[in-house]
């Protein structure tokens, strides 16, 4: 589904089957045209149908890609080096060390239990990867606490430079993605909106 609301109010104001672009398309045209050249800003996940519908329907609005489904898809590449680090393993008892721990590894650390936390420090220590990835995300979050755009611009790009630095291909894919949408990523530095309302 794809499902539009209004920032301000939260009200849901549209809902269309499927992503596509077809499917904002149909909402955008239901709009008089005063309405969309108003729109200023539109948070997003960074799908490329509906950044083709917003740029081509809404032409004076910023596009602003979402912290959390940056971080949701961050979480995809910690899953990935933890799968390939299992892969990586010819003993059981360290394989089955490593398999048990994708949710203490997707977790924040604020919401992770006492034992888990141990068990979390325990893996960060044996495995370098995982430390790697896992610090590395804690840092990403770090870029939207930044006070203006000039620094999360520089923030974004020392933290790409650190992610390359790796030599993690998951993490070199995803970095070429935050490049590539960077300008909506610095985007929510003139509009703080997202999508957790929704």
């Amino acid at each position: 589904m794809t499902v539009v609301i209004d920032f301000e109010t939260g009200r849901v104001v549209w809902v269309g089957k499927n992503r596509q672009y077809e499917t904002l398309k149909e909402f955008f045209s239901q709009l008089p045209e005063e309405i969309k050249e108003g729109i200023k800003a539109v948070a997003m996940d960074m799908w490329d149908p509906y950044i083709k519908a917003v740029t081509e329907f809404c032409p004076n609005a910023d596009i602003v890609f979402d912290f959390f489904h940056i971080v949701a898809r961050y979480n995809k590449v910690i899953d990935e080096v933890r799968r390939k680090e299992v892969n990586k393993l010819n003993n059981d008892k360290e394989k089955r060390a490593i398999k048990g721990t994708r949710w203490i590894l997707l977790k924040n650390r604020e919401n992770l239990k006492e034992k888990e936390q141990i068990r979390l420090e325990e893996l960060l220590e044996a495995n370098e990867n995982l430390a790697k990835v896992y610090i590395l995300r804690e840092d990403l979050k770090l870029v939207w606490r930044n006070r203006n755009r000039e620094e999360m611009s520089e923030e974004l790009d020392n933290w790409c430079q650190r992610a390359i630095e790796t030599d993690l291909k998951p993490l070199a894919k995803l970095v070429e993605t935050l490049k590539r949408h960077k300008e909506g990523i610095l985007n929510h530095d003139n509009f703080p909106i997202h999508t957790s309302k929704l």
